[in-house]
């Protein structure tokens, strides 16, 4: 009986390559400066999510003043320039 240890030998590596390949694609590393801003009530900041064009009716937010807003970008290379953030913590501070 013999074995071929090659094709064994050659499975692993390819799935050693790949597994290495999805690591190093996974963890890209992206930064961002934002400027929060606090003091939205719910409307103002369902309006920001949804844009023009979309109705809505009687929205309500149940968190603390400070947990929720809006940011603007500085600088980031994440693709966006601002957002809206809602959070457990407090908004300028980043907790949560």
């Amino acid at each position: 009986m013999q074995f071929n240890y090659t094709r064994g030998c050659s499975s692993i590596n390819y799935l050693r390559v790949l597994l290495v390949l999805l690591f190093v694609g996974v963890s890209q590393n992206g930064f961002a400066q934002l400027t929060p801003t606090i003091g939205y009530t719910a409307a103002q900041l369902v309006n920001k999510l949804v844009g023009p064009g979309v109705t809505t009716s009687s929205p309500v937010l149940t968190c603390a003043s400070a947990a929720s807003g809006e940011f603007g970008v500085v600088s980031s290379n994440l693709g966006i320039d601002c957002g809206v953030v809602l959070t457990t913590g407090k908004v300028l501070t980043g907790g949560g």
